[in-house]
């Protein structure tokens, strides 16, 4: 009986070792990233309109990259045709570009990423000193 008891606490320590490791097993998320920012990575087509004063269309590449000092943060090179990265917080689908210089101007502004259509709008200010342009722009793929 001593035989029986002590398999049977054995036997029950195992299936609860199993059980634990089945449901602390991780799975991917199989909707989407698990990092924010990885929905704004890579090479974009940019198509800029100035608000104010109006004018043309422009239209340039940009590239996002990961910022590796924040886990937040994305970098964008040639922002506005501008030399240099500015730099944005990311939040979910939602980004925001904090007052910075770049190339000696003085950007800011925020913006989206649209999961169903592979967008990123974007509202958006850049003063070089002299005059205030606003504009709008969409990046695609």
């Amino acid at each position: 009986m001593k035989k029986h008891a002590h398999y049977l606490f054995k036997s029950s320590i195992v299936a609860i070792v199993v059980a634990i490791t089945l449901i602390s097993c991780e799975t991917g998320d199989p909707v989407g990233p698990t990092d924010a920012r990885d929905n704004y990575l890579g090479q974009w087509f940019c198509t800029e309109t100035p608000v104010n004063p109006s004018g043309s269309n422009v239209t340039f590449n940009v590239n996002i990259t990961k910022d590796v000092n924040d886990t937040t943060k994305i970098k964008i090179s040639n922002f506005s045709s501008l030399t240099g990265f500015t730099v944005a917080t990311v939040n979910g689908n939602s980004m925001s570009i904090a007052s910075q210089n770049v190339d000696g101007n003085t950007v800011s502004g925020s913006g989206n990423y649209s999961p169903g259509t592979d967008k990123i709008n974007l509202s958006y200010a850049v003063n070089n000193g002299l005059t205030n342009q606003t504009y709008t722009a969409v990046y695609s793929k």
